[in-house]
């Protein structure tokens, strides 16, 4: 684990010992991450869900965890966690998946971890506009499919914004403890 004095020195890139001292995630922590925030959201996300609100830790933990992956390995993770999303869950196969990796190449340019003392507000923001898109894209997949497109101003004012302040919250109280399980410090 990483403290926050250490990863606040780490992330400007402070010299350390004759190293420059850099974060990044482990990529066999935020695959175990991402796996169980999947398994979290198909067994329990159902009976906390709300209308069109519902908590999204899977997109939570896929942000999280591609915030300090490079890029293609953020996306392969996203994918990863997308997939697993789809796998276990009673939606459209393929539209986790898409959100999955959208999350994970919003994650790895929004610079999550290169700001001093942003890290949890970006987090949330990342996270509030992965949800919005993922809630947009499975809301377009059904109508698209055939079903029925919900009115847009009842699922904007009664879904697609209250889902994204729910899960930017979530991220901004817990981000930053799932941000320090995927974080390593590693010398550069």
């Amino acid at each position: 684990m990483v403290s926050g004095a250490a990863r606040d020195e780490a992330a400007t890139g402070a010299r350390r010992g004759g190293k420059r001292a850099a974060l990044r995630a482990s990529v066999a922590r935020s695959v175990v991450l991402v796996a169980l925030a999947a398994l979290l959201q198909a067994v329990v996300v159902p009976y906390l869900t709300f209308g069109f609100v519902a908590p999204a830790f899977s997109v939570l933990c896929v942000v999280v965890a591609a915030a300090g992956l490079k890029e293609a390995a953020a996306l392969v993770v996203g994918f990863f966690g997308g997939i697993l999303v789809d796998a276990l869950g009673s939606g459209l196969f393929g539209v986790g998946a898409l959100s999955g990796v959208l999350a994970a190449a919003l994650a790895a340019r929004a610079g999550i971890l290169g700001s001093r003392g942003g890290d949890r507000l970006r987090l949330a923001a990342a996270v509030a506009a992965a949800v919005a898109v993922h809630d947009l894209l499975s809301v377009a997949a059904v109508g698209l499919a055939g079903g029925e497109w919900p009115p847009s101003s009842g699922f904007a004012l009664l879904g697609l914004i209250p889902d994204a302040l729910l899960n930017g919250l979530l991220a901004y109280l817990v981000g930053g403890m799932l941000l320090k399980l995927v974080l390593v410090e590693s010398g550069r």
